[in-house]
């Protein structure tokens, strides 16, 4: 069954929400919403068997899946479980693969100019909880040169760790 809310609430004036196999206990199903909180103007995926939002649009355009306020532009996040994400390809194919592509361009989009000497290109970063998330390790891809032609891209590919009793990553190689 389909089910469309809307809400006569004071503080819920712009919630509109569609429900698909809502019961009227509000215990099971799933729901499509605007407004999840008091005054806001987000997007969500809510799933009544498990009383958690699924997927969370922000009006800053952040996008959380399994977070209902999401700090970074797409935040996955796991709880009692492994936060995995993955990409596959099937296809016989040799040349067919998955790829993860980090991109770096001063400038603007569509006004994409030559990055620079130093710039980071990439960086994945490894973090911990301790009072707040904190790196342990990062692998950064780091422009060794401004490129001198269209076909050029000098790069250089470093391993950072933070030593115990340290805040700082130091560079390893």
């Amino acid at each position: 069954a389909m089910n469309i809310f809307g809400s006569t609430h004071a503080s819920y004036t712009n919630r509109a929400t569609l429900g698909f196999n809502a019961n009227a206990a509000g215990d099971e199903g799933f729901v499509i919403g605007s407004s999840y909180g008091d005054d806001t103007e987000d997007f969500y995926i809510y799933d009544l068997y498990d009383n958690t939002a699924r997927l969370m649009i922000d009006t800053s355009g952040n996008v959380g899946i399994g977070n209902a306020s999401p700090d970074y532009l797409c935040e996955i996040s796991a709880e009692s479980t492994d936060a995995i994400l993955t990409i596959t390809t099937y296809d016989d194919d040799a040349g067919d693969h998955s790829q993860l592509i980090l991109r770096t361009a001063d400038g603007t989009e569509g006004g994409e100019g030559l990055v620079e000497d130093n710039d980071i290109l990439g960086m994945i970063s490894f973090q911990g909880w301790t009072n707040a998330f904190k790196e342990g390790a990062a692998i950064v891809a780091r422009a060794a040169a401004t490129p001198a032609s269209g076909n050029d891209m000098p790069c250089d590919l470093e391993f950072w760790t933070t030593p115990d009793g340290s805040a700082t990553a130091l560079q390893r190689m």
